[in-house]
């Protein structure tokens, strides 16, 4: 089953680092729509972060990977490029 997240922000780092990965982008009614391949799972929360988490790919998170920030109102959730 796919994912879907809609944010209302996603650094250019991180919609490259998703494309790149199989993720669909799309922009309406002012909002982004992620749709996560099949094989791209939200992780986990990152502890003592609150509302921030983790896509990830393959089951271990590397070097980059993306986090994001989510907020009941879909236009403050950010989408960003960690490193």
């Amino acid at each position: 089953m796919a994912i879907t997240i809609t944010a209302g922000h996603i650094t250019s780092e991180a919609e490259a680092f998703m494309r790149t990965h199989g993720a669909t982008i799309e922009s309406t009614l002012g909002l982004l729509v992620v749709t996560l391949p099949e094989a791209a799972e939200i992780a986990y929360p990152i502890p003592g972060t609150g509302t921030e988490h983790a896509i990830d790919w393959d089951g271990e998170l590397k070097a980059e990977w993306i986090a994001i920030d989510l907020d009941i109102d879909a236009c403050k959730t950010r989408i960003r490029l960690k490193k």
